[in-house]
């Protein structure tokens, strides 16, 4: 049996791709099923698909059927302060990246795994690793704990890895676990499919306002709206998140480095408000495999701030 600690991306891509190998799996998650709730606003970076992950997906046999969930993107489109916009191509002869709601692509990677075997087990949170026994202690709501005994054990439970953890504390001298924080947060907002009296955006190309220290990037939804992220220092900066205290703040915020984005974004000045502030953070590990019996992959790993789709893209990459 292969044990999965994680039931994100990269868990349920290689939950699949040992499937498909002949394996039994089983996957553990510490989330209840991200399929039967609804989406939180604010907490999913729309993601780009690069070469390096399309490679996992077609080696699972998903390749061509990401254009369900993705949209094509063939560039960037530079923002200026006034109002210019620049555009520079990824490639020739229509070589694009894709963008993807990492939301959608886990419920639909979650999916895939089921339907070929692979047994999820949600709700249950990771709380002790035993070495000797080669057990796993997990923690469910109302039921108490449980625990699973393991053959193989593949650690791909994100930034915040407890199986990482668990390892750093059994064995000090041999894996060292460092977090370095970006000096940036982000607000996910949303730009809505464009009004037909307002110039539309291209779907095609990712958008970024880039002012120095503080920027903002936009993705195509394929029902032609926008995920927008913000990203501003924490503080000690003419726009941070710390100097943002009321509305009008926020308001001059936008009309001084974003104007040409206002007229597109009838609700950001609520959901800057109302949605949570995200971080950002590098994850290092000195070591990631135990012996010959666990493996810690994708974030659990090394987490990468999301700038240009790292995290997602090499945790696949991982898998192949």
């Amino acid at each position: 049996m292969m044990t999965i600690v994680g039931a994100g991306l990269v868990g349920s891509l290689w939950g699949l791709l040992l499937q498909k190998k002949g394996y039994k799996v089983a996957i553990y998650e510490k989330r209840s099923d991200p399929r039967l709730q609804k989406m939180g606003a604010g907490r999913s970076i729309n993601l780009v698909v690069t070469s390096r992950g399309l490679k996992g997906l077609h080696e699972a046999g998903l390749g061509a059927r990401i254009h369900e969930l993705a949209v094509p993107v063939y560039g960037r489109m530079i923002h200026a302060k006034d109002g210019t916009l620049t555009y520079q191509a990824y490639g020739q002869d229509k070589e694009c990246n894709y963008s993807v709601s990492r939301g959608e692509l886990n419920n639909f990677l979650i999916s895939e795994a089921e339907k070929a075997g692979v047994k999820f087990h949600f709700e249950h949170e990771v709380q002790e690793l035993s070495i000797e026994k080669k057990e796993v202690h997990f923690k469910k709501p109302l039921a108490g704990s449980v625990s699973v005994s393991y053959d193989i054990l593949f650690g791909a439970d994100g930034a915040g890895s407890r199986l990482r953890n668990q390892l750093a504390k059994l064995f000090p001298d041999q894996f060292t676990e460092t977090t370095d924080w970006l000096e940036a947060d982000y607000k996910e907002l949303t730009l809505p499919k464009t009004n037909t009296n307002l110039p539309a955006l291209k779907t095609d190309a990712l958008h970024i306002w880039p002012r120095g220290a503080h920027m903002m990037m936009a993705l195509a939804n394929r029902d032609g709206s926008f995920t927008v992220t913000s990203y501003l220092p924490k503080e000690n900066s003419t726009w941070s998140f710390k100097k943002l205290k009321k509305d009008s703040d926020i308001v001059d915020l936008f009309e001084s480095e974003f104007a040409d984005a206002i007229p597109l974004m009838p609700e950001y000045l609520q959901e800057f408000n109302e949605n949570p502030q995200g971080h950002l953070g590098t994850v290092r590990c000195t070591k990631w495999v135990f012996k010959d019996c666990i493996a810690l992959m994708g974030d659990a790993a090394h987490a990468i701030v999301p700038f240009f789709g790292q995290g997602m893209n090499s945790g696949f990459e991982d898998c192949t």
